[in-house]
């Protein structure tokens, strides 16, 4: 039981049982006999209730890369500094990435997160034992034909493996970007989430430079953006993140979902 919390400007009794809330009654307020023998009791003098925070778009893992290199414009950080070594990680390398960013997010009020990493295994793992709520993909970017139908196989396979793994943990299908994600595989994205009402998770653009380079891409990212939204359905929403405030992109890309957008 949470005591002495304050909720809408007064002070609560919030008592939990099985997982939940059970009961809130204002401080002063005469407590059921079940309550009166709680086991746990908080004290929640100086705090405010609120609903546990959603992080939208996570990279959990990437925390062991904090500091690294992290004062460079993105795509040099990326191409020359993060995705080398993004490129020999251990599923374990993740899972204990993962669980120091629960961690972080944890403590700061965040008990859902959409994460889009590379060996997801290793983020389910973390967030089925630390308790938290997760929407979990696995990143993908176009590389050779031979290694394009590999990796669908590959996706596929890892979403019958990951389904059911935990009541707390939901999936997504996550093509990196248009600007790494031909227009082929981007649809075949979007008919694999609609085909197993999955969310469908993508970068818009983190930096203008980016959507310069989807801009130059002009006539693919017209028609990314239709095969994208063709998985725009009851079952299956698809997300579109935009970390930064570019503005040159057309509302068209989040039409019939949900838009993350940072701010600086």
């Amino acid at each position: 039981m949470v005591e002495n919390a304050v909720l809408g400007g007064r002070k609560v009794s919030i008592h939990c049982a099985g997982g939940v809330i059970a009961d809130i009654r204002d401080g002063g307020a005469e407590l059921p006999g079940v309550q009166r023998g709680a086991v746990d009791r908080l004290d929640g003098r100086g705090c405010l209730v609120a609903p546990g925070l959603i992080n939208a778009h996570t990279h959990a893992a990437m925390t062991l890369f904090r500091g690294r290199a992290d004062d460079l414009p993105l795509m040099e950080w990326l191409e020359r500094h993060i995705w080398p070594y993004e490129a020999v990680m251990t599923e374990d390398e993740v899972y204990a990435g993962a669980r120091l960013g629960i961690l972080e997010m944890v403590r700061n009020g965040t008990t859902f997160i959409n994460d889009m990493y590379w060996c997801p295994r290793g983020t389910a793992r973390a967030a089925v034992e630390m308790g938290i709520r997760a929407c979990i993909g696995e990143v993908f970017i176009d590389g050779p034909a031979d290694a394009n139908r590999r990796r669908r196989l590959e996706i596929e396979r890892l979403l019958d493996e990951l389904e059911g793994c935990s009541s707390r943990v939901s999936l997504s299908v996550d093509p990196h970007a248009v600007y790494t994600v031909s227009e082929d595989s981007l649809r075949w994205a979007g008919e694999l989430a609609a085909g197993r009402g999955l969310i469908l998770h993508i970068h818009v653009a983190e930096t203008e430079v980016e959507g310069q380079r989807t801009a130059r891409r002009s006539t693919v990212a017209r028609r990314s953006r239709i095969s994208v939204g063709s998985a725009c359905s009851t079952n299956a929403p698809w997300r579109q993140i935009r970390c930064g405030c570019p503005t040159t992109m057309s509302p068209c890309w989040v039409r019939g979902g949900w838009y993350a957008c940072t701010t600086r």
